[in-house]
């Protein structure tokens, strides 16, 4: 996993006066949650995406942290004394069930007054790189930390802190109108969002940082420049504290420690083939699913998708998914689930060309399914169809028990392949899935005849936008991450087979409305011309995902506004529209 390098320094310095019981002899950073001191729980959940390179800013009782790493390898190893000269020799213990930690560390003592601001600001020297993260010693997460440098290198701003949501240390009363209680919430998740550590900042940073200072008095420097951003954890986070956090985290070290994400047995790696997986969406998903762990093979032909697209760590075979000699490909890698989404994605092409759209749709469709059939030994299939399938429909939102009855060739060729799907599943019994996207954007889109990247081209080149239709035609705009999200979910849910599952948004615009609210996003004019030369449109389209919400618990986490600065950054800094 590509993590240039990026160092991690973790605050390591301060007292922890409200945990005295334990922080009279040893610093905070130091305190054991099963055995290990909190710091190395921290140092492992980085350790788990490919992070090694520590930094750490001692203070208090600096020296116990420098000497129990320094010691470790002899502790936690079989060794070999020799007495007359005092020579040590460790043996490597490593095995894959208790794998060796593998970190990088700079021990620097920063004082033992110092406030964290400018701990960090003394550590300027050992951070050569662009990027580096700064945390705290004592908060826990399950975090991706992939997702979170991914956020802070899109939104090309100086700094990204964590939101996280606190536990209440107190319980709350909730009431009724006429104040009768209602409910005693025992120490609720409060909805509001804290910073919890896991930060991620730009070199420049530490030009905002001034001696004396807290980290907090150099954000409220950026926050002017609008140079601040909230990447929002909606999962676990803990800070110890108290000596009341120390007993419930290693409680939980005992129960169900949700951090402890480096050995995760529900995320067991597994053979994953993806169609498609060269194209926008595709490459998206071959990308998470790589990052969690897992093996994946990309079948291509590369007539839309891009080579420079696929992950190296995916196996790569350029061929059609209309040719039966794939099976040889299936044969050969195993693979135990299998996302198709190879596809001609484009509505005006299909309208030029239907012959080979409705092939490569359908006939394509059929060869994946077929071939699986006779291995049955797959897990999971997701063939992703779109909201296109469903046609015209006077009713709106579309829902998934909508006749599928597409009237254009591409809305057509996809009608027929979600049907065929179905039809593996209701005759043989096939772990096939169904997903119907709305319109999707983000990252990874170099269609721009589509309307997302083609007003980031227009800005970006400073050209006129072509609008095809008459720019009144209403659809939903689904961020690609979030897409990505809902289709590994839906891996896993075994149980509902031959269904069909919507991913929409709240995003729901006309073509004008797209390109007024990115004007307003991107603080700039666009100039566009109204073509309406688009044949056979559906006028107003958007999707009904509350299926996907109460039974995957999916929804979408990106607004729109987010992920149009998302998109306008990949764009600007892959050079590939300048």
């Amino acid at each position: 996993m590509q993590t240039d390098n990026i160092k991690t320094i973790i605050l390591c310095g301060g007292t922890g006066t409200r945990l005295k019981e334990e922080t009279e002899f040893k610093p905070k950073p130091m305190v054991e949650i099963g055995g290990k001191p909190i710091l190395w729980h921290i140092m492992k959940i980085y350790n788990h995406f490919g992070y090694k390179d520590f930094v750490l800013a001692l203070g208090y009782k600096g020296t116990i942290i420098k000497d129990h790493f320094l010691r470790q390898k002899h502790y936690t190893s079989d060794i070999a004394l020799n007495t007359k000269d005092g020579k040590v020799i460790a043996f490597d213990n490593d095995t894959p069930d208790n794998p060796t930690d593998d970190f990088n560390i700079i021990f620097s003592d920063t004082g033992l007054d110092t406030l964290h601001g400018e701990r960090v600001l003394k550590l300027k020297k050992y951070i050569t790189e662009d990027l580096f993260m700064v945390t705290y010693g004592d908060g826990v997460a399950d975090i991706d930390i992939n997702k979170l440098v991914e956020f802070h290198k899109n939104h090309g701003k100086i700094a990204t802190i964590t939101g996280v949501h606190p536990i209440s240390r107190w319980g709350l009363v909730n009431t009724a109108d006429d104040h009768t209680v209602t409910e005693f919430a025992q120490k609720p998740l409060l909805y509001d969002y804290v910073n919890g550590g896991f930060m991620v900042f730009n070199k420049e940073f530490f030009n905002y940082l001034k001696p004396g200072d807290m980290i907090e008095d150099a954000l409220f420097r950026l926050i002017p420049q609008k140079q601040v951003m909230l990447y929002k954890h909606e999962g676990f986070w803990y800070g110890m504290d108290t000596y009341k956090d120390y007993l419930f985290l290693n409680d939980l070290w005992e129960k169900n420690p949700k951090w402890k994400i480096w050995a995760n047995p529900n995320s067991k790696s597994k053979n994953i083939l993806v169609t498609g997986g060269a194209g926008f969406i595709g490459s998206n998903l071959v990308n998470e699913l790589i990052q969690k762990g897992h093996s994946v093979v990309v079948i291509d032909n590369l007539s839309s998708g891009r080579k420079e697209n696929i992950n190296p760590k995916a196996k790569f075979y350029e061929a059609d998914v209309r040719d039966k000699k794939i099976s040889e490909i299936f044969e050969k890698e195993n693979p135990k689930i299998v996302f198709h989404l190879a596809a001609q994605p484009l509505v005006e092409d299909a309208y030029k060309n239907p012959f080979e759209a409705i092939e490569t749709n359908v006939m394509g469709t059929v060869n994946i399914l077929e071939i699986c059939r006779q291995r049955k030994n797959i897990e999971s299939i997701i063939v992703t169809s779109s909201d296109k399938a469903y046609g015209k429909s006077k009713e709106l939102p579309y829902k998934e028990h909508f006749p599928l009855k597409g009237d254009h060739p591409y809305d057509a060729s996809k009608s027929s392949a979600d049907l065929i799907a179905q039809t593996y599943f209701s005759t043989y019994g096939m772990p096939v899935v169904i997903t119907r996207f709305s319109n999707v954007f983000g990252p990874g889109d170099l269609n721009f005849s589509r309307i997302v990247p083609g007003i980031m081209e227009s800005v970006i080149k400073n050209k006129e936008l072509l609008i095809r239709s008459d720019g009144k035609s209403i659809r939903e705009y689904t961020y690609v991450k979030d897409i990505v999200d809902g289709c590994i979910e839906l891996a896993s849910h075994k149980k509902n087979g031959g269904e069909a599952f919507n991913f929409g948004s709240e995003n729901i615009f006309s073509v004008i409305d797209i390109i007024k609210k990115a004007e307003e996003i991107l603080e700039t004019k666009i100039n566009y011309k109204i073509m309406n030369t688009e044949q056979n449109e559906i006028p107003e389209q958007y999707l009904d995902w509350t299926k996907a919400k109460e039974i995957l618990n999916w929804k979408p986490k990106t607004s729109f506004e987010q992920g149009i600065k998302e998109t306008y950054n990949w764009l600007k800094s892959k050079k590939i529209v300048l």
